[in-house]
């Protein structure tokens, strides 16, 4: 399991569990659409994730390039826009930027709510679990969404500055409420 996936999950139990939620893990690789069909779920990871890629996959801001090289961040409304990305090769220490899809969705294959934290790599994870789990910054996601928040599905495009490895303050780029 990726570092910034733990980190992620971590901060998204002790957020469940202050507000006195139920739940349980599941590995990727062990998660079936059977499972995925037993209640809301939230999926950790881009890359690494074959269900978070297939449930961003329709959306307005999906992943594209995962092959050995290249991991972007799409706009359909800008689809020759290929700037929020990451060069796979470089050493994770010379990485010095990194984005993350965060979202909220009513899954057509699973019929369920779905929250979504991915990150072109692993600082653009780690940035967006902690961005969704601050309530100053949940609340500046809230604010761009409007005021039917918990209403609508949404997705939004998070960026961070990178040192060392770690993610600095996340920033939303873009944001789309359906």
């Amino acid at each position: 399991m990726v570092f910034s996936n733990v980190l992620v999950t971590l901060r998204i139990s002790n957020l469940l569990s202050a507000h006195g939620r139920d739940f349980r893990y599941r590995l990727t690789l062990s998660t079936t659409l059977d499972n995925l069909r037993q209640g809301p779920n939230i999926l950790i990871g881009g890359l690494d994730n074959c269900w978070t890629l297939s449930a961003v996959a329709p959306l307005r801001f999906h992943f594209v390039g995962a092959d050995r090289n290249q991991f972007w961040i799409v706009d359909s409304k800008e689809p020759t826009k290929w700037d929020r990305g990451l060069n796979l090769n470089l050493q994770y220490g010379a990485i010095n930027r990194d984005y993350a899809i965060i979202a909220r969705i009513h899954d057509d294959a699973t019929g369920r709510v779905e929250v979504i934290i991915a990150g072109t790599g692993m600082s653009g994870t780690a940035a967006a679990g902690e961005f969704l789990t601050d309530p100053v910054q949940a609340k500046e996601l809230q604010l761009k969404i409007g005021p039917h928040f918990r209403d609508h599905d949404f997705e939004a495009i998070l960026s961070a500055d990178v040192v060392n490895g770690v993610a600095g303050a996340p920033k939303i780029l873009k944001t789309a409420v359906w």
